[in-house]
Parts: C-alpha cells; sequence; structure tokens
C-alpha cells in the first residue's frame, strides 16, 4: 500500500518538479527556444510515466494506467509550462 502511494505521488509531482526547474532556471539562456521546452516536456512525462510503471499492480492495469496518464499529464504540463512562461518571461500565446 506504501509503495502505490508513493508511486502515485510520484507520478503527479516530480514532472512539475523537473519542468519547474527547467523554466526557472535554465531557460533563462535562451528565451525562446523550442527545442529545450520540448526536451524538458518529454522528460518530465518520462520521468513520470516511470513511477506509472513501477506501480504494484498487474501488467495490464500499468499499461492502462500510462495510456491514462500520459496524456493527462501531457494536457496538465503542457498548459502548466504555458503559464510559468507567460508569467515569469511575459512571453503570452
Amino acid at each position: 500500500m506504501q509503495k502505490k502511494i508513493l508511486c502515485l505521488v510520484g507520478a503527479s509531482v516530480v514532472p512539475f518538479i523537473i519542468e519547474s526547474v527547467y523554466l526557472l532556471f535554465f531557460r533563462w539562456a535562451e528565451p525562446f527556444t523550442g527545442i529545450g521546452d520540448t526536451t524538458s516536456f518529454f522528460l518530465s512525462l518520462a520521468a513520470g510515466l516511470v513511477f506509472v510503471f513501477f506501480l504494484p499492480t498487474k501488467a495490464l492495469e500499468r499499461i492502462l494506467s500510462a495510456l491514462l496518464y500520459v496524456p493527462t499529464a501531457g494536457f496538465i504540463l503542457f498548459y502548466y509550462s504555458l503559464m510559468v512562461i507567460g508569467h515569469k518571461y511575459n512571453v503570452w500565446l
């Protein structure tokens, strides 16, 4: 039970930590780059996906969770990064 809770918390928090570290500390070197933003976005999703695959459930349930996790977390993470970029660099889409 404790491993399941840790995996769920890790899958929901770690991507935002990774994305925040990139956006707040490393993006200032090149404020209008798309490659770095895309790379950090996919690395953040991959880090969260690792926690999903370590859930102590059946393999089919992990695969279905991953299929649900990627679009949901990707959507939320995308808008989170847009808001951070907009507020920090005053660059709005």
